[in-house]
């Protein structure tokens, strides 16, 4: 099972992507999205929206 956890914020979001067989986790890839406070708040959402659903995508943790 892949697993997405997400630590949200307007400025910085943060993920894990983490793989699940049993009791044993392996991380499969983590990082951040980095919004300029410059940005109108819709603007940044946008931007935050757009780049977890590439994580999404790419991982399919849903599945």
């Amino acid at each position: 099972m892949i697993i997405l956890g997400i630590d949200p914020g307007t400025a910085i979001t943060g993920f894990g992507v983490v793989e699940s067989v049993g009791n044993k986790y392996k991380p499969i890839n983590y990082g951040c999205l980095r919004t300029g406070p410059e940005l109108s708040l819709d603007l940044r959402l946008k931007l935050l929206y757009q780049g977890i659903m590439e994580v999404i995508v790419k991982y399919r943790p849903f599945r």
